[in-house]
């Protein structure tokens, strides 16, 4: 039995499952490589064409075999690695300017191009684009991507302010340096008034703490979550302590006596974590 019989007995006893391997995988290949695939069927149709004598199936052949190879190096092409040039303004240029246009070319034509990261058009391989220049020394990247594939070139451009620029920069600069002066000394101020405070005080001699954990303890107050240092902070030194071990590790309950002889107890584990209280 031939190759070609075999496979047409094994599509006609799995005629379901051939159908499925043709739809899945076989069509989308041939989409995907439709430059080879598309040729390659006109070619057997040829050779299948029982009305062409042979002289006809060469000569068509030749000319399907052509185009594939033609239409895959297109497409090769096609699918190039861009190239850019900058045409202007040179690197290292000095710009008297609060803009500069950056002008260029790439190729292949289809590349995308972006400048400084913002997209850019391009026509007919040219592209066009202003970037702000911020500072004395600007930093511009341009880069193009092409199917996956991408290239990239830097320029620096050096901008000369007028002599007006410069007094009002000096001016800007100044007030700038006024101003964090003025916020530097109330944060300061604020710090200071804050360590005074009965919550500051505690956050300094406990500086992992939280301010908020510290304003509890300052108002003598404690929540679940707390650690037992952090209750002993609150309240002082507890009266007692009882442990107990019921098979899960000791447990351990803190009491506080009050002057009235009330009594308050926390409860936690080996870890201190405050579970709860009453």
């Amino acid at each position: 039995m031939t190759i070609n019989e075999e496979l047409k007995d094994f599509y006609h006893k799995h005629k379901i499952i051939s159908i499925l391997l043709i739809l899945v995988v076989v069509v989308p290949i041939a989409f995907i490589y439709w430059y080879v695939s598309f040729p390659l069927i006109a070619i057997i149709y040829v050779w299948k064409s029982v009305t062409m004598h042979q002289k006809g199936k060469v000569q068509w052949t030749a000319a399907l075999v052509a185009l594939c190879i033609m239409l895959t190096g297109l497409n090769l092409y096609a699918k190039r690695a861009p190239t850019i040039v900058i045409t202007s303004p040179a690197d290292n240029a000095s710009i008297q300017s609060a803009s500069a246009t950056i002008e260029g070319s790439v190729e292949p034509y289809t590349a995308t191009v972006t400048v400084n990261g913002n997209v850019t058009v391009v026509s007919h391989g040219k592209f066009s684009s202003s970037v702000g220049l911020t500072k004395e020394t600007n930093t511009v990247m341009v880069a193009a991507t092409n199917n996956d594939k991408t290239d990239t070139k830097t320029i620096t451009i050096t901008r000369l302010y007028t002599d007006q620029e410069k007094a009002q920069m000096a001016t800007e600069d100044l007030q700038q340096a006024q101003a964090e002066a003025i916020k530097t000394a109330e944060d300061k101020a604020v710090q200071a008034a804050y360590d005074n405070s009965p919550a500051g005080k505690v956050c300094k001699k406990h500086p992992d703490w939280s301010k908020d954990v510290c304003a509890t303890i300052a108002s003598h107050k404690i929540t679940v979550g707390m650690d037992i240092d952090m209750v002993r902070a609150a309240w002082g030194s507890p009266s007692s302590v009882h442990t107990s071990n019921y098979g899960t590790g000791n447990q351990y309950q803190a009491c506080w006596t009050g002057s009235d002889y009330s009594e308050s107890c926390v409860y936690y584990d080996s870890s201190g974590i405050i579970t709860s209280y009453n």
